[in-house]
């Protein structure tokens, strides 16, 4: 890896021993510890090489400059990066800074989209929801309606049964019933009033 016209190779698992540290830093990435061994100009001489405790096991202070190369200890919670030489043109690659303003332009963004698309999934549930809701209310007052004109015209049909006479029925009515007159029999003579009378007269 290339900082600052320095190249770099990064090597897991391992530490140095036998180099002097030079200053040690706090780094949360092992790119950002070795930017700052590729920029260093202060007392103790060129920086060599850096080691970074990822673990953190030895203290806060987990970036090593290192002004010589030692030798290799394998089995280290940490990495180590060595300097190798000036990098070409070809090999050069933009310093650590840019990628990082790239990750905290691109997280506010990702996350305002996923705060989009989440409100907007919740109000499609809430209108499916109410949607469901108003269909259930309907659907309940229809067969409410549909018992009741059934009960009546079941209530009229044993009433028409049940009650003789003549019903009278108009268009879309129900059948009303009209009651008929009675009619009464004339008065009739007796027989045998006739013969009684006269035998009384003689």
């Amino acid at each position: 890896m290339v900082y600052s016209e320095k190249n770099f190779t990064i090597g897991c698992l391992q530490g140095r021993t036998g180099a002097n540290n030079i200053t040690a830093y706090h780094e949360s990435s092992i790119d950002n510890c070795i930017a700052a061994c590729a920029s260093y100009s202060g007392e103790g001489g060129e920086c060599k090489g850096v080691t970074f405790d990822y673990s953190m096991d030895f203290g806060f202070l987990n970036c090593y400059l290192l002004n010589g190369t030692g030798t290799t200890d394998m089995g280290m919670k940490s990495m180590y990066a060595e300097y190798v030489g000036k990098a070409t043109a070809s090999s050069s690659s933009p310093p650590p800074g840019s990628s990082k303003s790239k990750a905290w332009i691109a997280g506010p963004v990702i996350g305002a989209v996923l705060l989009i698309l989440a409100v907007l999934g919740l109000l499609w549930w809430r209108r499916n929801r109410r949607r469901q809701r108003q269909r259930r209310s309907e659907r309940v007052e229809a067969d409410a309606a549909s018992e009741q004109k059934h009960g009546m015209d079941m209530k009229d049909h044993s009433t028409a049964i049940e009650t003789p006479g003549i019903y009278e029925k108009s268009a879309g009515e129900t059948a009303h019933l009209i009651d008929t007159p009675k009619r009464e029999a004339p008065p009739q003579e007796l027989p045998g009033s006739n013969e009684v009378r006269h035998q009384d007269v003689v």
